[in-house]
């Protein structure tokens, strides 16, 4: 009786990490499907922030969370999808918070930090919806270069993923972490440098 089930739960983390790996592709059934299997932790963790607007804006945000979660979760690392997703919804939702909460402090602030190179051009361009647009179009370009690993480092240095969220990636390899990260950097910053040129000719 154990082993039939112990097969049956095997069974269902195939299923379910072969809806994660249609899902990650952009098979907009196969996310919704899985989204919805996930819908009461969902509602759970967003309660569980008293978030004065528990609205459909705050399910929208878990539903982008959900699928970075798809995107990055890595089926080799003996972490449940239902772990990962928790995590990286806490992390969604919480540098939500601070982008907002730094927004208001900055609100009369006017210098633009050119050091602060993963956020220069979303400063520089993203004023007017179009800009907006434009700006993430750009980054759109830049992700595209990137590898599975690299994409991760990059949410990593926005702000999105944390550092522990990185290192399960790698399977606590911290030298590998931080290379993943200088690399990301560095592709950034020469993209950045093509960009302002491009527009400055």
């Amino acid at each position: 009786m154990m082993t039939s089930r112990t097969s049956a739960e095997q069974a269902n983390i195939l299923k379910e990490n072969a809806l994660i790996k249609r899902a990650a592709k952009g098979e907009s059934q196969a996310l919704k499907e899985l989204f919805i299997k996930y819908l009461p932790m969902t509602l759970a963790e967003l309660k569980g922030y008293n978030l004065r607007h528990y609205d459909d804006d705050w399910r929208q945000e878990a539903y982008i969370a959900f699928y970075k979660a798809c995107c990055t979760y890595n089926p080799g690392v003996l972490v449940r999808f239902s772990t990962y997703y928790r995590c990286c919804l806490s992390n969604h939702l919480k540098s939500i918070m601070r982008r907002e909460l730094a927004a208001k402090r900055s609100a009369n602030h006017k210098s633009v930090s050119l050091d602060d190179d993963l956020h220069y051009l979303e400063l520089v361009t993203a004023s007017t919806p179009h800009e907006v647009q434009q700006t993430n179009e750009i980054l759109e370009e830049f992700i595209k270069e990137l590898s599975p690993f690299e994409y991760v480092c990059y949410q990593v240095l926005k702000g999105e993923m944390t550092m522990e969220m990185l290192l399960i990636q790698t399977v606590d390899d911290l030298k590998k972490a931080n290379r993943g990260l200088g690399r990301v950097r560095y592709k950034f910053r020469k993209f950045i440098k093509k960009w302002k040129n491009e527009c400055e000719n």
